[in-house]
């Protein structure tokens, strides 16, 4: 099921951490939906289409599609749930850079053994080895190839003279 436009997110049925944009029925007493069902219109309010779901099935995945990502919330992870995002920061010196790893998953069972390209990544200092660290070249390992629990970041800065592209290369997903 998708909905194109959301219009409002008044409604008491939505979970509170509507930055991931995925929903999860299992609460709302009119929840149940049909898996064809799809609403086409982008300026009926996202409250309404809840008012019109056949209550029969509770608990059931929903699919949102926005700007061309799709969040879906089955207990699959995959190799797009592990969002990689990085800014400069400081404005003097030696350019300094923030990253943040975040596991978007919605599934209880948490990827593990991330690897990351990054080329020749180096920074003085040095992130902590049990947050980021570069195994070989274009191999870097995100917290210690422990799991990334859903929702959580992991962050750490580093500086050199430029930006290194940080993108998402393996990991390790639970299969259920």
């Amino acid at each position: 099921m998708r909905w194109r436009g959301l219009g409002r997110l008044d409604n008491p049925c939505l979970p509170k951490f509507y930055s991931m944009v995925c929903l999860r029925f299992e609460t709302c007493s009119t929840a149940g939906m049909e898996t064809r069902h799809e609403y086409k219109s982008t300026t009926q309010s996202f409250a309404a289409n809840i008012r019109d779901l056949d209550a029969r099935r509770v608990g059931r995945s929903v699919v949102v599609s926005k700007r061309n990502r799709r969040f879906v919330a089955n207990n699959v992870c995959t190799d797009k749930d592990i969002s990689i995002t990085q800014s400069r920061d400081g404005t003097t010196g030696i350019p300094l850079y923030s990253v943040q790893i975040t596991n978007t998953c919605m599934s209880d069972c948490a990827p593990s053994d991330i690897h990351v390209n990054c080329g020749w990544f180096a920074s003085s200092p040095p992130p902590n080895p049990n947050v980021f660290t570069r195994l070989a070249f274009n191999d870097c390992l995100v917290n210690g190839g422990k799991p990334l629990l859903q929702g959580n970041i992991i962050q750490f800065q580093y500086a050199n003279s430029f930006m290194y592209p940080l993108t998402f290369k393996s990991a390790k997903f639970c299969r259920i």
